[in-house]
Order: C-alpha cells, then sequence, then structure tokens
C-alpha cells in the first residue's frame, strides 16, 4: 500500500491557502458575533419587559389527546399553578388503554 506523495505547492499557492483560510476564520467569527448580538438584543428586549418568542420554544410537541386534557385540568387554575405536562401515570394509563380523565387531577 503505497501512498501517492503530495504534489508540492508553490509558495504562491501556500500563501492562497493561507490567505483562504484566514477568510473562512474570519468568515466564522463574524457568524459567531452575529449571534451574540442576537442572543444580547433578545435578553435586552427581555429585561425591558417585551415579549421573546422564538418559534422553538413556542412549538407544540403535544398531541390532541394531551393538549386537551392539560386545558381540562389548567382550566379554572392560576397562571403560577398551571401544569405543562400530565402526570406520569396519565401516560401510563394511555398507553395501556385504560386512561380515565379522574385517575390524573
Amino acid at each position: 500500500m503505497s501512498r501517492t506523495p503530495r504534489p508540492k505547492l508553490s509558495p504562491a499557492e501556500r500563501a492562497h491557502l493561507k490567505v483562504l483560510a484566514e477568510e473562512a476564520r474570519c468568515e466564522r467569527l463574524e457568524r459567531r458575533i452575529e449571534r451574540l448580538l442576537d442572543q444580547q438584543a433578545d435578553a435586552r428586549q427581555a429585561m425591558e419587559g417585551e415579549d421573546v418568542y422564538r418559534p422553538h420554544v413556542l412549538r407544540n410537541q403535544a398531541d390532541r389527546w394531551e393538549a386537551l386534557e392539560l386545558a381540562r385540568i389548567n382550566a379554572g387554575r392560576k397562571p403560577s399553578r398551571m401544569c405543562s405536562r400530565l402526570p406520569s401515570r396519565c401516560y401510563d394509563a394511555k398507553h395501556c388503554n385504560r386512561y380515565l380523565p379522574e385517575d390524573c387531577e
């Protein structure tokens, strides 16, 4: 298993590769700085009292059954007492087709 030797690069080609690598590094840094500035702007908005909504945070991953049960359980509760997830016994009972709404309150 003999390897084919790499072709020798001329000084101009080596310099060109260094310039390309430096440009790529600068682009990565610029993207990172932009990301950090966006995060700071979001934090500043949140501290000023503005709502900051992100799609990945707002996405509802509950199925229809879970959403209806959560709405039923949370109806009439104070905002500080709202549930975002049903007790585990509800999911176990649903999995076994033995779910009854009154079991999970």
